[in-house]
C-alpha cells in the first residue's frame, strides 16, 4: 500500500488537516498512486469532523475509509514518527526544523506546510530556503492541492553538506595559521 504522511507536530494544526481531508486532496493523492493517508493530527480537533462517530474524540486514534476508497490511519502522538516518514511515498507537515530535515535525510518528497498562525512564522523562513534549493516543496493549507500537482513534487533534491573542516579552516585562514 503506498502511503502519504501527514504530520503537525506538537501543537494544533487543524488547517493542514482539514486541507488533506478535502476531497480535491485526497484524489490529487490518489492521482499520485496513493492509497492511505496516515495522520498524525496531535492536539487538533479537525480530525473529529471527518471520523465516524464512534472514533470521535479518541486519543488512540483509529482509522476509516473515505467515500473515494482512501484508507485513513490517525493518532495523535507517538514517541517516534520516523518508521512512518520512512515507510510513506509522500511526507505532508508543518514546516518545523524536525521534520523538514528528517524527510529530506530520508530523501522523501516533502511538501512543507507553513502554519502562519505561529508567532513570528519563522517556519516560513527554513521552508523558504529549503524550497530554493529543491530539497521540498513549501505550500499553505489553502494551496495544497496545487502543490500535489507540482512536477517537481517526488524528486526532491538531497541537501548537501557543508564541509566538516569548513569553519576550521576559516579560523586558520583568519588567524594566518598554515594548513596541510
Amino acid at each position: 500500500m503506498s502511503t502519504c504522511f501527514v504530520t503537525v507536530g506538537s501543537t494544533q494544526f487543524d488547517a493542514l488537516i482539514e486541507a488533506v481531508l478535502t476531497d480535491e486532496v485526497q484524489e490529487d493523492l490518489r492521482s499520485l498512486g496513493i492509497t492511505q493517508t496516515t495522520l498524525q493530527t496531535g492536539a487538533g480537533t479537525a480530525i473529529d469532523s471527518a471520523v465516524p462517530e464512534g472514533l470521535r474524540g479518541s486519543d488512540n486514534g483509529g482509522c476509516f475509509v473515505t467515500k473515494n476508497g482512501m484508507k485513513i490511519d490517525f493518532f495523535r502522538y507517538k514517541k517516534n514518527i520516523h518508521e512512518d516518514m520512512a515507510s510513506a511515498k509522500l511526507i505532508i507537515g508543518h514546516a518545523g526544523a524536525g521534520t523538514c530535515l528528517e524527510a529530506i535525510e530520508l530523501g522523501k518528497p516533502l511538501i512543507a506546510v507553513i502554519n502562519d498562525k505561529l508567532m513570528d512564522n519563522h517556519q516560513s523562513e527554513l521552508a523558504d530556503r529549503l524550497a530554493e534549493l529543491g530539497c521540498l516543496t513549501k505550500s499553505t493549507p489553502s494551496d495544497l492541492a496545487q502543490a500535489l500537482k507540482l512536477p517537481s513534487l517526488l524528486s526532491p533534491k538531497p541537501l548537501q553538506k557543508a564541509p566538516t573542516n569548513a569553519f576550521a579552516n576559516y579560523l586558520y585562514d583568519k588567524l594566518g595559521y598554515v594548513t596541510s
